[in-house]
């Protein structure tokens, strides 16, 4: 005998019908949980674990208070070694680069130190800020860059849309990185920022950037949100070139 499908499934797969046909499009609110509830005859349970499937396939974005959102299409980010809002720019995203806390000249971290090859308990300039993507904050960035760059860069730095064209600029460019690439859970402060629940999981990517003489300029740290973001990497055999 044919086993029913579960409540939560057959509203999950309904929605989603809706969503992939376009029926419901980007930017379009789902109905509250108490009209699905109404609209299907369950209860809150099933509607809820719906909804929550929906979020993790990436279709939806549930904000608290607010409702349920048919999401945008997926951020993707390809290596090459340019800024990541120019390269979601050129994809065709809206981005704009938003000041958390102004860049300021303080103690950088000893791994910081180590990585920009500078003496313990030396300086550099920190700087915090979050990209909002179509409207939605999207990626959270902590920079810390080399006291090499000048003095009293505070302010161009917080106006720079682009980081890169702004080390540039100042005869920093970068030309290579070394990277890791790591999942982790946002802590409370940062899920606030990117609009998320505590504990929600991130792409990691932290980036140690080096000038054309291999001096290191930057030492980055950002979350991005694992339900908007995604790699790209192009693999092939040298042996093969």
């Amino acid at each position: 005998m044919r086993r029913e499908a579960p409540l939560y499934a057959t509203l999950r797969d309904d929605l989603q019908r809706q969503i992939t046909s376009g029926r419901l499009e980007v930017g379009s609110w789902l109905p509250s949980e108490a009209e699905l509830q109404k609209q299907f005859g369950i209860s809150q349970s099933p509607v809820r674990r719906a909804l929550r499937d929906l979020e993790q396939l990436g279709l939806i974005s549930r904000h608290q208070g607010r409702g349920s959102v048919v999401r945008s299409r997926e951020l993707s980010a390809a290596n090459r070694m340019i800024g990541l809002g120019t390269e979601l720019r050129e994809r065709g995203h809206v981005v704009e680069s938003v000041t958390v806390e102004p860049a300021r000249l303080e103690t950088a971290p000893d791994y910081v130190c180590r990585e920009l090859e500078l003496p313990e308990g030396s300086a550099a300039y920190r700087l915090h800020r979050m990209f909002l993507v179509d409207g939605e904050p999207c990626v959270v960035f902590i920079h810390f860059l080399s006291p090499t760059i000048g003095d009293g860069l505070g302010g161009d730095l917080d106006r720079a849309s682009s980081l890169y064209q702004f080390l540039s600029s100042r005869g920093f460019a970068p030309i290579g990185a070394r990277e890791t690439i790591s999942a982790g859970t946002l802590s409370s402060a940062q899920a606030a920022e990117l609009d998320l629940e505590a504990d929600a999981v991130a792409l990691i990517r932290h980036r140690v950037a080096f000038t054309a003489n291999w001096t290191p300029v930057e030492s980055t740290t950002y979350w991005a949100r694992a339900d908007r973001y995604s790699m790209t990497l192009d693999i092939h055999d040298p042996s093969q070139a």
